[in-house]
């Protein structure tokens, strides 16, 4: 009877349930101005910027207009918008790249999301983008997820994924000249959210 209570004890405490934030109603930190980035679109020009600790290590949340972004602060590749980043590579040709690990992401992040989507989160074109800087070996140097503004999910959720993919993942690409020299390779990819809840039902 002992050991069933430590077993269920820890599988409570290996996914705990954490509060929900709701980031269009607090208070942000500091604005991000993009008007220089996105001049013909205004409406991207301002971002809400907050900053929240985890442990020892603190995570900046930008909320734009339609989606929220999430890295890590001290963050030395990746920026608010990769592709404005001098040094990087970025290749279109993703057909060429493969996750290592992508099974077991996909079900590390139902585990840690599913208990607070609802069936509205699970609808069509909602997902979970996650963009990695990489160095020329794959191995995952940063990344930066995103999702509808819409979903809310815990921070310490998402530190937790984020803690899985450096330590579970990788990239695997065709070796290119294209890479000599970069101070990163760039790349993007996603999971739709009503992928992740089956994952999490075993489906």
């Amino acid at each position: 009877m002992k050991r069933l209570l430590m077993i269920v004890f820890l599988s409570l405490t290996a996914y705990a349930v954490f509060a929900q934030e709701n980031y269009e109603l607090s208070e942000p930190d500091s604005i991000l101005d993009l008007s220089k980035i996105h001049p013909s679109f205004p409406e991207l020009s301002a971002i809400k910027v907050f900053y929240r600790t985890i442990k020892d290590k603190t995570y900046v949340v930008q909320l734009g207009p339609h989606s929220i972004s999430i890295k890590y602060r001290n963050a030395q590749y990746l920026e608010t918008d990769p592709h404005y980043n001098n040094g990087s590579i970025v290749d279109s040709h993703y057909s060429k790249f493969n996750l290592i690990g992508k099974e077991g992401l996909v079900k590390e992040a139902g585990k840690l999301f599913a208990k607070y989507l609802k069936p509205e989160d699970l609808g069509f074109g909602k997902s979970l983008r996650m963009h990695f800087a990489c160095d020329s070996q794959g191995k995952i140097l940063e990344l930066i997820f995103s999702y509808p503004k819409q979903i809310l999910l815990p921070i310490e959720a998402i530190a937790q994924l984020d803690t899985y993919i450096r330590t579970q993942c990788s990239i695997k690409f065709e070796p290119s000249p294209l890479y000599e020299g970069a101070r990163y390779i760039y790349y993007g990819t996603g999971f739709s959210f009503e992928e992740i809840y089956q994952a999490a039902q075993g489906q």
